[in-house]
């Protein structure tokens, strides 16, 4: 339980639907900032539906016609949502991806190495050792970079007609 808002129990759970129904203005915050938030957004709901239904707001035609509107979306939603949950598994991965691959004809996959370096002027200077003669290889080890800043030499398998690209670190 998270919070205790006229009786009832707020949970974690209940925090998840509230990110979701306040979509990006609840990413735009800090996370200390976006929990007080949800936390007062869920409490708003709570009192506000209290006070609604004290005024029987609940018994209109409106509400009603509204409401089972929105159960039938949700229940829409939610099947779909776990027919393509179940629908994505590696073999259906697979075949996507070889259907893909057929639809490619006699196209040939292009294979290339990649040295990452943070700037232009570095990559030009490296392009000059190559032109030199140094070995790729041996410029990749010493000169390529990752985030973490640690040396990566990486392959890519690149299909210029669907226009994705495989990368692999070796």
């Amino acid at each position: 339980m998270v919070a205790k808002v006229n009786g009832v129990e707020v949970h974690e759970s209940d925090l998840a639907m509230a990110e979701e129904d306040m979509g990006q203005n609840a990413q735009q915050l800090p996370p200390d900032a976006k929990r007080e938030q949800l936390v007062a957004y869920i409490a708003d709901v709570i009192l506000a539906a209290k006070d609604a239904e004290g005024r029987k707001v609940a018994d209109g035609k409106d509400f009603k016609n509204r409401l089972a509107f929105i159960r039938n979306k949700l229940l829409m939603e939610t099947l779909l949502q776990n027919v393509g949950k179940a629908a994505i598994t590696p073999d259906a991965t697979k075949k996507v991806y070889d259907d893909a691959a057929k639809t490619m004809g006699g196209e040939q996959e292009v294979h290339a190495r990649h040295i990452l370096v943070p700037t232009e002027d570095e990559a030009k200077s490296i392009l000059a050792e190559i032109k030199k003669g140094t070995d790729f290889s041996e410029l990749a080890k010493q000169k390529s970079r990752t985030r973490a800043r640690r040396p990566k030499v990486a392959t890519s398998a690149i299909s210029p007609r669907i226009r994705w690209c495989r990368s692999s670190p070796r």
